[in-house]
């Protein structure tokens, strides 16, 4: 069996996050490359495992996040010895030194003792913020997580329809969106078609969308799910009805359907001032999750200085 073959195995033994399931790290991952690091006392068993994705960067590999993926996780099998997470991050530090690896950059849930393994090992760590509702009140009682902006938002978007859309219809939509605003998609076509329909194939996902009485679709979003979490992506509005409070109305539906299957919420918080004050607003409270970061080349090193700094 390949190391692909044994993840695919474990992860059917014991569930992993949405981020890092076999299918979506395969669909996400479409056009380049994944791969999975595995620990354990014997090919057989298998205590640990961390999943990666990597491109090619400058004649060297790099491991990154793949595009609109927020988490990267380490799945433990129940029962992992204590030295568990300091030898998964040697693993990875040997892996990224034998194999021609640049670059380093994950961000993820880790706990405290991966995180010392991964400073043992020469990673940065540095903290970053999502925004979740642990527990979701009941339709009727929702609104009073809202801020005063948000309730006013969502009282004038009164009569819209929930809808479920279409993958392709679903990246005009967001396309023609950004592009009313001046901005570009940051992600292909080929991409949504191969990650949005195969998450609703598997009954993790619905791509909805907010629809006025005349049938015009104001707001959507892709809302994705896994066994503890419903997952806020690529919500999107069109600018010509940015005060119609149709994204308000469309996460309160949101917040619904992941009140109903049991499921927290999480809006895959950003760092910008502006889309973490809308996060709080909704009754989102921060969560911190972390950014591991090594290079191993000084050229990309360099390369990704310059770029920073114009």
């Amino acid at each position: 069996m390949t190391d692909k073959e044994k993840y695919i195995a474990f992860c059917a033994a014991h569930p992993v996050p949405l981020h890092v399931q076999p299918w979506w790290m395969e669909a996400v991952s479409k056009g380049k490359e994944w791969n999975v690091i595995l620990v354990g006392d014997s090919p057989e068993r298998i205590e640990a495992a961390m999943p990666f994705h990597w491109v090619h960067k400058y004649g060297l590999h790099a491991i990154l996040m793949p595009v609109h993926t927020q988490y990267h996780y380490a799945c433990l099998a129940p029962n992992a010895p204590e030295d568990i997470y300091a030898r998964l991050a040697e693993a990875l530090d040997h892996r990224c030194r034998t194999q021609r690896i640049g670059w380093v950059r994950l961000q993820g849930f880790y706990p405290e003792p991966l995180l010392q393994a991964f400073r043992k090992n020469g990673f940065n760590v540095s903290e970053r913020n999502t925004y979740r509702i642990a527990v979701i009140p009941e339709r009727h009682e929702l609104p009073e997580l809202f801020s005063q902006n948000k309730r006013r938002q969502l009282r004038k978007a009164q009569g819209m329809s929930l809808t479920d859309l279409q993958a392709k219809d679903f990246y005009a939509f967001h396309k023609e969106c950004l592009r009313q605003q001046g901005k570009h998609i940051d992600y292909p076509e080929e991409w949504a078609r191969a990650v949005l329909p195969e998450a609703v194939a598997r009954g993790e996902a619905r791509i909805i969308g907010a629809q006025d009485a005349e049938g015009r679709t104001q707001a959507a979003m892709f809302l994705a799910w896994d066994e503890q979490w419903a997952y806020y992506l690529l919500p999107t509005y069109h600018p010509a009805y940015k005060d119609s409070g149709a994204m308000a109305w469309l996460t309160n539906e949101a917040l619904c359907i992941a009140q109903e299957k049991g499921l927290g919420f999480d809006f895959e918080g950003s760092m910008t001032p502006s889309i973490a004050s809308s996060y709080r607003q909704f009754g989102g409270k921060p969560e911190t999750y972390y950014t591991i970061e090594k290079y191993y080349s000084p050229f990309i090193q360099a390369i990704n200085k310059l770029r920073q700094k114009l």
